[in-house]
């Protein structure tokens, strides 16, 4: 994992009013999009991001 970048879990209270608690699993296939991304970040720019968001400038700054 130490490839992974650090990040940060926010979780969000269902709104007002929302009578049912059950939760999609569709956001368990997002956790490998991250690290993939960033990895080939790291592939094509020869710099491995450590944070996110990963920004235009930071790419900027890294191809310097």
């Amino acid at each position: 994992m130490t490839d992974v970048p650090q990040q940060e879990l926010i979780a969000l209270p269902p709104p007002d009013g929302d009578r049912h608690s059950a939760r999609g699993i569709g956001e368990a296939v997002m956790c490998p999009i991250a690290p993939a991304l960033v990895n080939a970040l790291a592939m094509a720019t020869g710099h491995r991001f450590r944070e996110t968001p990963i920004t235009p400038d930071k790419i900027r700054e890294a191809l310097k």
